[in-house]
């Protein structure tokens, strides 16, 4: 695709300063697809060309010296034959050629439309209105036996977005002041009914394809500048309670719409830790320090006042701890993994596939079973806590080596005195020896009284011992 000068000059689109084009995920690409590989579109290779991904949009500034404007466009054969998008040229605001919905594995339209005096040419692709371009990537992830889940921030708009140009009124602002932003990002006037729509058109594109089983609704930018141009003067100190009870509105028309998928809560971090909102979603992020030394203390004390059913502990590779800990402290509340599985060492790769085996055999107990306190991490040797299932039949104790000491026994809490329960480590930590009571058979009584030697003693180790029959 190119641009034709009054000199007669080609300018080809490639050549432009592509890092000024917006993208629904990764670079735009000069004389490549999106992700690199060559333009075909219908089966014809085309050896010049961008490749980008819908919403895109690029803006040319041509001072009126072009004449045409020239090129072929339609869906990547990379899309292998999914997706559907539209292609608009503007010229100085306003709508110079539209291409109608374009479905993938179709030819490519040709564009050719006459730009003489436009001094801004705008060009866009938009996602077509057949479903969210994300669907046969959730598809072919159920397909390999994953779940599928996906990031929204529906409060949010980038101030060079489509939605920004049409609506500058639609965000959180004070007149006559210069935008303030954060992260790139505005906030959206929830008080306005408009925007409750919008958002909600939003939420329902995205949740609403069909596979998508899993939704983190995030916010990452605080409030500055308040100001509504929707509400009067005499109600300007109304915007912070008015926009919380229509996020609240927002957020419970989609617990019930979308019962089945799960949701996580998160902002900034645990800026949207509370139960006004919980009541909506099955989890929360309770910060963005994933660091698992500094999880223990923090997950002790959210677990004072939230369920641990619903803290998100992922494992990461923040502050390069060991694996086998990072996976013992994630597995104690809401576990999860935020890591690139292919690329972990053939060992790291064992202890989380076995974290995560044993997860799945503990969390009706760590989810639903009682909580029991039993040493204090906060600067101390070790941290230590155990869960006990509603019947006393199991219970898993959790033992968080901080700093060197001795192995000395864990008492647990809460086990029936009169049942009997075989002491197993679950998932245990590559060449450390096995722990001296396991596979041996104890009455509640005796392990509450003579408690559970860990097999941990070292500076950031960890032990996770189940106790059943």
């Amino acid at each position: 695709m190119g641009v034709a000068s009054l000199s007669a000059e080609t300018v080809w689109l490639s050549s432009l300063d592509l890092k000024q084009m917006t993208t629904g995920w990764g670079a735009a690409q000069a004389d490549r697809g999106v992700a690199g590989q060559p333009l075909s579109i219908g089966g014809k290779k085309f050896a010049r060309g961008v490749g980008t991904h819908a919403a895109s949009k690029l803006r040319v500034n041509l001072g009126g010296n072009a004449s045409r404007f020239v090129a072929q466009v339609g869906v990547d054969d990379s899309a292998e034959g999914q997706g559907s998008v539209e292609f608009i040229v503007v010229g100085d605001g306003r709508m110079l050629w539209q291409s109608g919905l374009l479905t993938g594995g179709k030819p490519a339209v040709p564009v050719d439309i006459d730009i003489a005096g436009v001094q801004t040419l705008g060009l866009r692709v938009t996602e077509g209105e057949d479903g969210a371009s994300h669907e046969p990537l959730a598809s072919q992830a159920v397909k390999s036996g994953l779940r599928f889940g996906i990031w929204i921030e529906p409060e949010m708009v980038n101030p060079k977005s489509e939605l920004f140009e049409r609506h500058p009124e639609w965000v959180i602002r004070q007149p006559k002041r210069e935008l303030e932003l954060q992260r790139n990002q505005l906030a959206l006037d929830l008080t306005r009914p408009e925007v409750q729509e919008f958002e909600w058109k939003v939420i329902q594109d995205t949740l609403g394809v069909p596979d998508v089983s899993y939704g983190k609704w995030d916010c990452n930018r605080y409030l500055t500048q308040p100001g509504s141009s929707w509400l009067g003067p005499e109600r300007q100190s109304h915007l912070w309670i008015d926009y919380v009870r229509a996020l609240y509105a927002l957020m419970d028309r989609t617990a019930k719409a979308y019962p089945k998928t799960e949701l996580m809560l998160c902002s900034g971090g645990g800026g949207r830790v509370d139960y006004g909102a919980l009541r909506y979603f099955h989890e929360f992020w309770p910060s963005d320090n994933t660091d698992p030394v500094r999880r223990v203390s923090m997950q002790w004390d959210y677990s004072c006042f939230f369920p641990c059913m619903t803290l998100s502990s992922h494992v990461t590779h923040w502050g390069n701890r060991p694996m086998h800990f990072a996976c013992a402290v994630a597995m104690s509340a809401r576990f999860g993994m935020d890591l690139d599985l292919a690329k972990l060492p053939a060992q790291d790769r064992a202890i989380c596939a076995g974290a995560i085996s044993a997860y799945k055999r503990i969390r009706e107990v760590t989810h639903l079973g009682e909580l029991y306190r039993l040493e204090r991490p906060h600067e101390a040797v070790r941290g230590a806590l155990n869960f006990v299932a509603a019947n006393r039949s199991r219970a898993v104790v959790f033992v968080f080596q901080l700093k060197d000491g001795q192995p000395l026994p864990v008492l647990p809490q809460g086990l029936d005195p009169l049942k009997e329960y075989v002491v197993r480590e679950l998932n245990p930590a590559p060449g450390r020896g096995a722990l001296p009571q396991e596979g041996k058979t104890f009455t509640g009584k005796e392990l509450m009284r003579d408690g559970v030697v860990p097999s941990c003693s070292k500076a950031i180790e960890a032990c996770v011992v189940e106790l059943g029959f």
